[in-house]
């Protein structure tokens, strides 16, 4: 089974944006085989959860987990006031975490020329210094996910549930109180949590779990404490997605 943990000879089977009571999510389709979507597998992929997280049922060869928004920080949180520079350069740097997201898929795939200028995050948005506050709108964070989504499947797609393709694969726990197999979203490039099994012995690996990762226990697949659903949700305090910048970030940079 794929879960919590460090998976090895996973086959990306399919990436696809489902669209449930006005909300997106793009859905990676993770499997320990090829999937013969002739019959019907891969409906069957996603594990079952009940409301605290634990796992109640198995799709059998692999399964789903998704990739939401970026959620935008509140104003106010843990009893401190932000800015409204200071969110929108949360959301920047956490919008450039998940093009980094991609991009370490992608390399899977792809040698890295074949990436140079591919993923255009705020392709069809119009984004200047004048109006950048407008990253905090949730329809702007959604519209660079759907972007991100549709690049990299038309990039890699002919490449996907592909046995020749497998990879080694990081999922950690949601959270201390959600049990649900998640993606490493934060300082991706330094701490990489995908790599292709070809010609990356297990001995030469650079997947692994971080010190926070494993002092907050997310490495643990143990079931969870509290009820809680696998959706994010708005009360995630802004310090705990990104630090706050001190100063503010280059606009010309976080644009690109």
């Amino acid at each position: 089974m794929i879960g919590i943990g460090i998976n090895e000879n996973v086959i990306l089977a399919g990436v696809t944006i489902t669209e449930k009571d006005g909300k997106i999510s793009t859905d990676f389709k993770l499997s320990s085989d090829v999937v013969d979507s002739s019959e019907g597998v891969e409906y069957d992929l996603e594990d079952k959860y009940d409301e605290q997280g634990n796992l109640i049922t198995s799709g059998g060869k692999g399964t789903v987990v998704k990739v939401w928004p970026v959620s935008i920080p509140k104003e106010e949180s843990n009893g401190k006031t932000y800015s409204i520079a200071e969110r929108v350069n949360t959301v920047l740097e956490a919008l450039k975490e998940q093009q980094n997201f991609f991009t370490a898929w992608a390399r899977c795939y792809l040698t890295t020329d074949k990436l140079v200028g591919v993923f255009q995050r705020f392709q069809g948005l119009t984004l200047t210094k004048d109006n950048i506050s407008s990253v905090l709108d949730e329809q702007v964070t959604a519209a660079v996910l759907r972007n991100l989504t549709n690049q990299f499947v038309a990039l890699v797609g002919p490449h996907l549930n592909k046995p020749e393709f497998k990879v080694r694969l990081l999922l950690k726990r949601q959270s201390e109180a959600k049990a649900f197999p998640s993606f490493r979203d934060k300082f991706i490039t330094s701490f990489p949590f995908v790599e292709p099994m070809s010609g990356i012995p297990k001995e030469a690996s650079k997947i692994a779990f971080t010190k926070y990762e494993l002092d907050k226990k997310l490495d643990s697949s143990a079931p969870a404490s509290t009820t809680n659903s696998s959706e994010p949700t708005a009360d995630v305090p802004a310090e705990s997605l990104f630090k706050i910048p001190e100063q503010s970030v280059d606009l010309n940079q976080a644009l690109q």
